[in-house]
């Protein structure tokens, strides 16, 4: 299967699963674990909520992550430039967060 195809069959899984859901924190988890269960090169599948001061850790999958983060490293410059940042490396972004 390829990528497109792997994103297709996950976004229609995701669309049906959704549905079924009532709040934005139940459809997230929807999204964390189809996601990290059909993709086997995502490491880690999460959303951060924005705080004053950091983000805060809301749903996800994979490895423990910190609970809060500066807004620094990938997500943190993300979420400031309100862009998805692909990056090969996370170790050798500039910023990175090692939890």
């Amino acid at each position: 299967m390829n990528k497109g195809e792997l994103y297709s069959k996950c976004y229609e899984e995701i669309k049906e699963k959704v549905k079924y859901k009532e709040s934005l924190k139940e459809k997230m988890e929807v999204v964390c674990e189809v996601l990290k269960r059909n993709i086997p090169y995502y490491f880690w599948v999460g959303f951060y909520f924005p705080k004053e001061e950091y983000l805060e850790l809301g749903p996800s999958r994979g490895p423990p992550a910190c609970a809060r983060i500066a807004y620094t490293g990938v997500c943190g410059t993300a979420y400031k430039r309100r862009e998805a940042i692909i990056v090969p490396d996370v170790d050798k972004f500039p910023g990175h967060i090692v939890c």
